[in-house]
């Protein structure tokens, strides 16, 4: 049991207080270097100080220890037992990189397992197989990488718009009436993303069948005696087959479409449904002529995906129930109908061999449906939870506040297990670029990072314990899609109002207190039970059913929504009737929808028609509807838990106000808050009206409330807002004390390769991408060969020299350097002395930034030159100089300036920190005139603060508005020390990218898409407390 505390009778009072490690997150631990028991076995500590329940050992760009040897292996068995020790859990991680199946590569050395397509253009391969003239004169020469077999010919003739006319397969040599096509079996190429191999053939079970055997059986073979226990489960990563493309114009006489497709595809659909595909593919390819709606595009979706789901997930499933350890992770492209079509066929029907159905949410992005589809999925199938890869792409600069409020709305649509995307093990070269920030030591507040994980925790202990409450389901709309899945030119208005529709539903009724599950049609024929009420999928029952505007239902789906009508179910046919069942044309589901409601696809009127199933409703206090809001209750035996969450940020969270929202809930219930910030239970006040139970809530942008309820009725009344009488602004400067040296960053340089003249490019990343280029050396970037795969030369033989020039105001003894690859350098110079090599600590990160100190720095002109033996396994990244003194920044240069011993409540990189990315203490005073006291600071930039009154610690402020009580304050004089705890995006983020806002911020951010989006200035982020405090009175 994933759980094993929610077999107690009721959530008791410690666990909720003090969560153990398997209600807690499991980040993606990046093994991106060469792995070292002492530095892995230092991390597993940080994260445990961090709150974390373990962590998840994933293969990342930059391993270089070999993937799955002994060597790594016995490094995993020391990790696990490093974990045991502190009772934290070691999950595994199925790929090296991602995405999952090919083993490192390992797989798809024999080239039968790699990934295939079927390819359909009117251009042929001039490969000698072509006999006419016609063919040879359209054909091309630039024949594919990778091995590639004929498969068909067709004679095509399409109407004037673009739709298909009529059709024939032909033989290769045979002259087509209309115009010719040919479709041909693609395999993938070699490939570096996949260290010289390819991804794996996701349709082909003998494929996943010797990726199970590569990779799976090993970590059996080392650590199976711990699946189930300390090795509770194993992540798949991403799965998916080769990318549905359609043709962008219908009439296009270059290029073509691309399908998924395998050897034996044409026989199992043959088997499957008794004719033959090959005969058929131009339906999948174009509309057919008139509107008519093709059957064969339909079971070609479907084929698809049950082959990849066969295959797959169904193959992993059974062989980790078989050993006793869960499959997690998630498949690709979840979101949208279409992505979904392209990548997977159908989202849900992959993660029916899941232990742990799971999505990827990155980018701070809000995909209510991705969510959706795995939280259904899991209910029907009673898994333990769902699992969400979360917080990843979104720049150093993310804070706590986001932390919360991703996690939060996730965690109210079902997510139980929360993978923090990513903790490196080292920041060394290309890793540091890997969708920061680093959830782990690197970022300057992980030791905070325990407030974040206790009220997840917290959650947990409740929102996994009984069963969800759900009244509400929806029949998934994909199979619909997929008839509507044609050429861009003719089927993008389709596609775009499919996929808007599906979006539009699924927000319309979770932010309206309507919490619902989709069916999946192909799964509803093993799930679904004939019940004397309700409709009965799964583990789940349903009293009302939504047939959201679809064209096609299957014939089962429809017996099923018959027996329910009849058994005084309630069926909602939203919009279009469906025309089609099966694919095929029927008045079936007309004459069906007769007996059953109808409304069309408005907000308003879908909400009015399930207004019956509403139990629970968050309203503002002119009485409408708040539907920035997501929810989900559950029973636990006699009791039910609430979680409310917000669901979108509230634009800026600096300025937002605190709502006076009321909570409305069917029914007389005895409330009880459980704080998930505090780990404080006690009881709620409310008020009873109409057979309601109202409780009010004061909510600030990102707050979240946990409930527990009961039969009855129970404390009568309602909370209040905090009102005060007075304010002091602490107006003017504070002295300030850094927890790290300040930094001079050097990114700059001019170079010499092998004592040529002497070279400037835009930046060190750039000076990188030209020393390789005149070298014939492989450009460094996220997708090259592991270093494990293709072991790189240790002993370069190149020679290169950097040079950066500086200025500083002062003279300055003390400084230190910071700087990468160290080990492949020779001389180093500043100012005309040798510096010694001798390590004196390290900046940041142990693995990838050593420190040696400095001579003098000179008031003027200041040189530092860095000698490298270069090569391939030379990673050429900035430098720093590190000291107690400032640094000004004036658009494209820095000087060192006198360390300021006060600044002002604003921006520090204007005052002398434009490249600090540590904690920074501010040190001031007020005088209080006794009485009750509450500090207020309306704007900051930072993770988080924390506040010393007096020298005692007194908490942290974090979420708007930023107010922390100070308590009863005696007359007099005060002290308070505010630490603001800072982050790297000032150091390592995109300095020199234009894009201030980077939306998915990537490795290619840096390098700004070829450099059209350089510039020579530097680009950096607020930092600091950037208005006054205030001491309120109440």
């Amino acid at each position: 049991m994933f759980y094993p505390k929610n077999s107690e009778a009721a959530l008791s009072r410690g666990l909720f207080e003090n969560p153990t490690s398997e209600y807690r997150a499991v980040p993606f631990w990046s093994w991106n270097c060469e792995l070292k028991k002492d530095l892995l076995a230092k991390q597993i500590g940080y994260m445990k100080e961090m709150g974390f329940g373990g962590y998840d050992m994933h293969p990342r760009i930059g391993l270089a220890t070999p993937y799955l040897s002994d060597e790594f292996m016995d490094i995993v068995r020391f990790c696990v037992e490093k974990g045991k020790s502190e009772g934290m859990y070691s999950w595994l991680y199925d790929e090296d990189k991602w995405p999952s199946g090919y083993a490192g590569g390992f797989v798809t050395e024999d080239i039968e397992m790699r990934r295939k397509k079927l390819w359909f253009t009117p251009t042929p391969y001039d490969d000698g197989t072509l006999t006419l003239d016609s063919d040879k004169a359209n054909a091309i020469t630039s024949l594919p990488k990778g091995k590639y077999i004929f498969l068909a010919a067709y004679d095509v003739s399409l109407d004037e718009s673009g739709d298909l006319l009529s059709y024939r397969r032909i033989d290769i040599s045979e002259r087509a009436e209309g115009k010719k096509y040919f479709a041909y079996l693609e395999y993938d190429a070699d490939d570096d993303r996949f260290n010289g191999q390819a991804y794996v053939d996701t349709l082909k079970k003998e494929a996943i069948d010797k990726f199970i055997k590569v990779t799976h059986e090993r970590y059996k073979a080392v650590i199976g005696d711990e699946f189930g226990k300390a090795v509770p489960a194993i992540f798949t990563d991403e799965p998916q087959f080769s990318h549905v493309s359609v043709l962008n114009f219908a009439k296009q006489d270059k290029g073509g479409a691309s399908y998924p497709f395998t050897n034996d595809f044409e026989d199992t659909f043959r088997a499957a449904y008794g004719v033959s595909l090959l005969d058929s593919f131009p339906e999948v390819v174009w509309n057919l002529a008139g509107g008519r709606l093709s059957k064969i595009r339909y079971l070609f979706f479907d084929h698809a995906a049950e082959r990849f789901a066969e295959a797959y997930s169904d193959n992993i499933g059974a062989w980790c129930r078989e050993n006793n350890i869960l499959m997690a992770g998630h498949v690709m492209d979840e979101f949208l109908l279409k992505t979904q079509t392209w990548a997977v066929g159908d989202c849900m029907r992959q993660y029916r061999g899941f232990g742990i159905p799971g999505i990827d949410m990155l980018a701070d992005k809000r995909e209510l449906t991705t969510a959706k589809q795995a939280q259904s999925m899991s209910r029907q199938m009673g898994a333990p939870g769902v699992l969400s890869e979360l917080y990843g792409v979104t720049r150093w600069e993310f804070d706590f506040r986001g932390h919360k409020l991703q996690g939060d709305w996730q965690a109210a649509m079902g997510v139980t297990v929360r993978v923090p995307h990513l903790y490196w093990a080292s920041m060394r070269g290309e890793a540091k670029r890997d969708y920061p920030a680093s959830i782990g030591h690197q970022s300057p507040w992980y030791k905070e990072y325990r407030l974040i994980e206790d009220h997840f925790a917290r959650v947990n202990t409740a929102m996994t314990r009984g069963k969800a409450d759900v009244r509400i389901a929806v029949i998934h709309p994909i199979e619909s899609f997929w008839l509507a899945y044609g050429p861009n030119d003719r089927s993008s208005t389709a596609i775009r109002e499919k996929d808007n529709l599906f979006c539009d539903l699924t927000r319309w009724l979770i932010t309206n207190g309507m919490d619902f599950d989709f069916i999946c049609e192909a799964m509803l024929p093993s799930q679904y039970k004939k019940t004397e009420s309700g409709f009965a999928v799964g583990e789940m029952k349903y009293d009302a059913v939504v047939v959201p505007n679809l064209v096609t239902l299957r014939k089962t789906t429809l017996d099923a929504l018959k027996n329910f009508r009849t058994a005084g179910g309630e069926v909602v046919f939203m919009g279009n009737i469906p025309t089609h069942v099966d694919a095929v044309e029927s008045g079936d589901a007309a004459e069906f929808a007769k007996s059953c409601i109808h409304v069309n696809p408005l907000k308003d009127e879908v909400l009015a028609s399930l207004e019956k199933y509403r139990d629970v409703q968050v309203c503002t206090g002119s009485g409408d509807t708040y539907s920035n809001i997501v929810y989900q209750m559950r029973t636990d035996g006699e009791k039910k838990h609430l979680f409310i969450a917000h669901l979108y940020r509230a634009g800026d969270l600096d300025i937002s106000f605190l709502d006076l929202l009321t909570v409305k809930l069917r029914g007389e219930w005895k409330v009880t808050l459980l704080d998930t910030e505090t780990g404080e239970i006690s009881p709620m006040p409310a008020k009873y009206e109409g057979g309601n139970t109202l409780v009010k809530w004061i909510s600030g942008a990102c707050s979240s409330l946990l409930l527990e309820l009961e039969e009855g009725r129970g404390e009568f009344g309602e909370v209040s807002e905090e009102s005060f009488s007075g304010e002091t602004v602490l107006a003017g400067e504070a002295e300030i004390s850094l927890a790290e040296p300040n930094v001079l960053l050097l990114d700059k340089p001019s170079y010499s390769l092998n004592g040529g003249e002497i070279k400037r490019e835009r930046d060190i990343l750039y000076t990188d991408m030209a020393v390789r280029d005149a070298l014939g050396i492989r450009r460094r970037g996220s997708h090259m060969k592991q270093p494990w795969a293709e072991p790189l030369d240790k002993n370069p033989q190149d020679k290169l020299t950097l040079y950066y020039d500086f200025e500083s105001d002062i003279e300055y003894e003390g400084a230190e350097l910071a700087l990468e690859c160290l080990e492949y350098t020779d001389d180093i110079i500043f100012n005309g002395e040798n510096v010694s090599h001798n390590v004196v600590g390290y900046y940041i990160d142990e693995d990838a930034l050593l420190k040696l100190a400095l001579p003098k720095i000179n008031k003027g002109a200041n040189r530092l030159v860095i000698n490298y033996r270069f090569g391939d396994i030379t990673q050429l990244e900035s430098c720093f100089i590190l000291g107690k003194f400032g640094v000004k920044l004036t658009g494209t240069s820095a000087k060192i300036t006198e360390m300021p011993k006060k600044i002002g409540y604003m921006d520090i990189v204007s005052q002398g920190m434009p490249f600090y990315g540590g904690n920074l203490t501010y040190k001031t005073s007020f005088v209080s005139d006794g009485g009750e006291k509450t500090l207020e600071i309306t704007r900051y930039a930072g993770a988080l603060m924390k506040v010393r009154m007096d020298g005692k610690e007194m908490g942290a402020m974090i979420y708007p508005p930023a107010r922390l009580g100070l308590g009863a304050v005696t007359a007099g004089e005060h002290t308070l020390e505010i630490t603001l705890f800072g982050n790297r995006a000032n150091t390592f983020g995109t300095l020199h990218n234009v894009d201030e806002n980077i939306s998915y911020c990537g490795p290619a951010s840096w390098v700004t898409r070829g450099g059209r989006f350089w510039c020579p200035e530097y680009i950096t982020k607020r930092t600091g407390i950037l208005t006054s405090p205030r001491i309120l009175t109440k």
